[in-house]
């Protein structure tokens, strides 16, 4: 089986616009499987009520992974998530404050990146600098290499840095940390992985740098799959719409408003 679409569940009570949300990734996905994640907690009435007329599946795990972002982002860097998908190729992750215009889903499975989202972008004066590929609320990632990277083991911050900080100043504190960061707490390998950033960053900055096979795209293909700031920039007409949107409540709700009724 190629694709599954899997969306978290953190909570019992969807908002409007995540049941909206919700209703739309089962009208354009829905002869897909579709998980939920969440926890054996989680009261999902309200779910079940929105989607009594579909069919998905619920998929469990530790209460832990949902209390808080960054218990979130642990577990889309951990090796179990991604062996609990591995029967299939792809995983797109949708989370509910996404929006999807048309089914392309097995389009972007063919072009077989490793990993997709909504590129990052920072601003200086007015121009957009692309920062890299990009967001994880709706990105479609192929499972074999995020184990393949989770089995591997690689420096996330260089030994030189550690060494630098050492050299810099010595003391028993840096002492520790260089001795953390060149053995556990600072590489790829599921097992002493410790990465505290934001669990997109990790797949779509650190492991195409330390990977040269992880392959993501460019901008002008990821703006294709998906746009999440500084929408009005690069649409301007409906032939220009993503195959799918995140945050779109949060950046210009007004431009939005016109594609997402």
């Amino acid at each position: 089986m190629k694709v599954v679409i899997a969306i978290p569940v953190y909570k019992s009570r969807p908002s409007d616009i995540e049941i909206k949300s919700l209703r739309q990734v089962f009208k354009i996905l829905g002869m897909y499987p579709i998980s939920l994640f969440t926890f054996k907690e989680c009261n999902l009435n309200a779910y079940q009520v929105v989607l009594k007329d579909f069919t998905y599946s619920v998929i469990y795990f530790d209460k832990k992974y949902f209390q808080n972002i960054a218990g979130y982002n642990k577990l889309l860097i951990s090796r179990i998530f991604y062996k609990t998908f591995n029967k299939y190729d792809f995983l797109l992750i949708y989370q509910l404050d996404c929006w999807i215009f048309k089914n392309e889903i097995e389009y972007w499975c063919n072009k077989n990146y490793d990993y997709v989202g909504a590129p990052w972008f920072t601003k200086k004066n007015d121009a957009l600098i692309f920062e890299g590929v990009g967001n994880g609320g709706l990105s479609l990632r192929k499972i074999s290499s995020h184990l393949r990277v989770l089995n591997t083991f690689s420096y996330i911050k260089k030994p030189g840095y550690f060494l630098y900080i050492l050299m810099k100043k010595l003391s028993f504190k840096s002492i520790i940390e260089t001795i953390i960061g060149l053995t556990f707490s600072n590489n790829t390998l599921f097992i002493f992985n410790n990465f505290e950033q934001n669990e997109d960053r990790f797949w779509g900055i650190f492991a195409c740098k330390n990977f040269k096979w992880f392959r993501v795209p460019d901008q002008e293909t990821a703006l294709k799959f998906s746009i999440e700031t500084y929408p009005s920039k690069f649409i301007k007409k409906t032939e220009d719409l993503p195959f799918g949107c995140h945050a779109w409540n949060k950046y210009e709700l007004d431009f939005w408003k016109k594609y997402i009724k």
